[in-house]
């Protein structure tokens, strides 16, 4: 008996150890080494990782999981390898946060997708999108967090189950817009900087400026996405869950501005009306997303689409193919980590990985870590401190093999605003034996830093049909800066040979919003069914002023009976002098029966302005309505060009007077 005892402790103790062995091991390919970069003792519970160019690498400590409440569990570590042997050997708390759930690093900020929960009611009251700042690059936030969009996510579905299904990863695309994940929660009432306000139902990509501003959805209609692949060409990839009858499972989905993705509305039974998958997957559970291109790698691994499931514990390439203006793919598993989070590299080719390693659902203060994987061989390069590079040099930088690097430069030539350089931008996008990565950052480069002026050298580059894609896409990046584009050049792209110049040009012309290019756009339609639509004509409004500068006003009167929406727009003059802060000055209803009603006494159904908010009693920056006289107004709206605001009138509405202007608290 003593033996047989003896015999079953044994075997019970074996096979616990082999159990976490098995659980903690990192598996490579054979050409590949990793290093234990952090363990649970600094970065336990690791919910997502970014890298900055350098390599100092942030970490987001989660230790409420994502079904876990509470305050105080959550801080983002700033690590780094000083003698360059893989593992950190220095660190520092950057910030305290709660629910660190997306991390971008550029230049001495970071920006950070967070929760907020207060000490005093430990209960999650918003999800936030902010930016800190490192001035001195101490690793220690010494300005932050400053509200780029607040009311990123739905507080009620996070306080009953957790940050999860939530707002997650965040990316910066070679576009400059930060790409945000939303999961099935969605979004009510997010409002950005500028104070442009936002609900989405159900999941999607909502993107934004740096800055917290132009805020907007777009793609729509996927289901717990955790974090997005943006490639030099602003591909996007994501991997998103199932739940349509078909079991749990993984969907790889590129991802195409505008589109309708179909969750969950449409998820089901009209899966005609939206754009599918690439790929069903089967089970797993997605979470980190990489496109990965740095310097030093084996050509094997690079120039791919990487992506993290977490059910899986697997890193897997995603070996996509161009097909039209898609792709096909085939997925590869690639490294083996337990319940793998999130990935990032740096400008040097490290590829950092964190690993929740049976932290459980609600987090752990004891497991968690991650690694550092590079080739056998490599030898680290320093990365030059950007901000000690000339302008000529950083332009030159942009033809550096490397995703991370690109980036950063670009970042570094629009902080300086490097306007001496658009020159020498422009003759790296036109030249066609540099590589047409290297183009494609400095058109997007030269987009952000001349706005609309940089629209005419675009143009020129439309016969060149290798970058006649980006160049479009460009031009129509923002819509606050689509003036004189002509539409006749996304119009005729329609019929272009390239697939992919025709869905650019097709997206541009939505973005755009030219009711009259519907008849080309059905030209080409394809749907997978026959129909026939017949086209209406355009509805001519019923008062249309003259274009209105400086002091000028003009009477605005309309008969509106029968009608059932009023439409109050402000087009643009085309000056790009700033000062169309369109006003309507005493807007009123009269009824059949000869009442006035003030229309600021209604409320609106929607209001959308090319710039700042569309007010009441307000211009569009919020200072007090004053006529273009300079005369305060007793009741009127203020907006700016490019937009729309629509009322629903009431049923006995006979005529519509205001007059119409550019507030003078635009000219201070």
């Amino acid at each position: 008996m003593p033996g047989i005892m003896k015999s079953i402790s044994l075997i019970t103790i074996l096979t616990t150890a082999s159990l976490v062995t098995g659980w903690s091991q990192v598996r490579v390919p054979d050409d590949l080494t990793h290093t234990r970069f952090s363990g649970p003792d600094l970065t336990p519970s690791p919910a997502c990782l970014c890298a900055a160019v350098s390599g100092e690498v942030f970490v987001g400590v989660d230790k409420n999981g994502s079904l876990g409440k509470g305050a105080g569990k959550g801080a983002i570590l700033r690590l780094i390898d000083t003698d360059q042997d893989g593992v950190a050997d220095e660190h520092t708390v950057f910030a305290e946060v709660d629910n660190p759930r997306g991390l971008i690093s550029v230049g001495d900020q970071l920006y950070v997708l967070h929760t907020v929960i207060p000490e005093s009611t430990g209960i999650l009251e918003a999800m936030h999108l902010s930016v800190f700042t490192d001035a001195d690059w101490d690793g220690v936030a010494d300005q932050g967090p400053t509200r780029l969009i607040s009311d990123i996510s739905v507080p009620k579905h996070n306080q009953d189950r957790g940050a999860d299904h939530t707002t997650n990863g965040i990316r910066m695309g070679i576009d400059g817009w930060i790409y945000i994940a939303v999961g099935d929660f969605g979004i009510v009432g997010a409002k950005g900087s500028d104070g442009r306000e936002l609900t989405m139902l159900g999941g999607g990509i909502v993107r934004v400026r740096p800055d917290g501003t132009e805020m907007e959805v777009y793609t729509h209609g996927l289901r717990n996405i955790y974090d997005v692949a943006i490639d030099p060409f602003m591909n996007i990839f994501t991997r998103g869950n199932t739940n349509d009858g078909g079991g749990w499972n993984v969907r790889f989905i590129h991802q195409i501005q505008s589109g309708e993705y179909g969750y969950p509305v449409l998820f089901k039974r009209f899966t005609d009306e939206i754009i599918p998958a690439l790929e069903d997957l089967g089970g797993g559970s997605g979470t980190g997303a990489l496109f990965f291109e740095e310097q030093g790698w084996p050509a094997a691994y690079n120039n791919q689409p990487m992506m993290c499931d977490w059910g899986r514990s697997q890193l897997v390439i995603h070996r996509v193919t161009p097909d039209g203006p898609s792709f096909t793919q085939v997925p590869e598993n690639f490294i083996r980590l337990p319940q793998i989070t999130d990935v990032d590299s740096d400008g040097s080719g490290r590829l950092y990985l964190s690993a929740w390693d049976g932290a459980g659902y609600r987090g752990s203060p004891d497991k968690g870590f991650v690694e550092v994987v590079t080739p056998k061989g490599w030898q680290y390069h320093p990365i030059p401190r950007l901000k000690s590079l000339s302008d000529d040099e950083l332009v030159n930088s942009l033809r550096v093999p490397s995703a991370s690097i690109r980036l950063a430069v670009q970042q570094e030539i629009l902080t300086r605003n490097a306007q001496s350089q658009a020159a020498n931008l422009f003759a790296v996008a036109k030249n066609k034996s540099y590589p047409l990565s290297s183009r494609v950052a400095a058109i997007f480069t030269l987009k952000q830093l001349l706005g609309s002026r940089s629209h005419e050298g675009l143009q020129t580059l439309l016969e060149d049909p290798s970058v006649k894609e980006f160049a479009l896409r460009a031009m129509t990046d923002r819509k606050s800066q689509m003036r004189n584009i002509p539409a006749e050049i996304y119009v005729d792209s329609l019929q272009d040979n390239d697939p992919r110049v025709q869905v650019t040009a097709a997206v541009g012309l939505g973005r755009m919003g030219l009711q009259a290019a519907a008849p080309a756009l059905l030209k080409v339609a394809n749907p997978p069914f026959p129909m026939e639509l017949e086209v209406q004509a355009d509805i001519q409004p019923v008062f249309t002023s003259k274009v209105v500068k400086g002091r000028d006003q003009v009477a605005i009167e309309a008969n509106v009976s029968g009608m059932k929406e009023l439409f109050l727009i402000v087009d643009d003059a085309g000056d790009g002098n700033g000062n169309d802060h369109g006003s309507w000055f005493e807007p009123t209803l009269e009824l059949t029966d000869g009442t006035q009603i003030q229309l600021t006494n209604l409320e609106w159904k929607s209001a959308e302005q090319g710039w700042g908010q569309t007010l009441k009693n307000q211009d569009c920056t919020a200072k007090p309505l004053r006529d273009a006289s300079g005369d305060p107004v007793a009741f009127g709206i203020g907006s700016h060009s490019q937009s729309i605001v629509v009322f629903d009138l009431p049923a006995n509405s006979a005529r519509f007077r205001a007059t119409g202007g550019i507030s003078a608290s635009a000219r201070g």
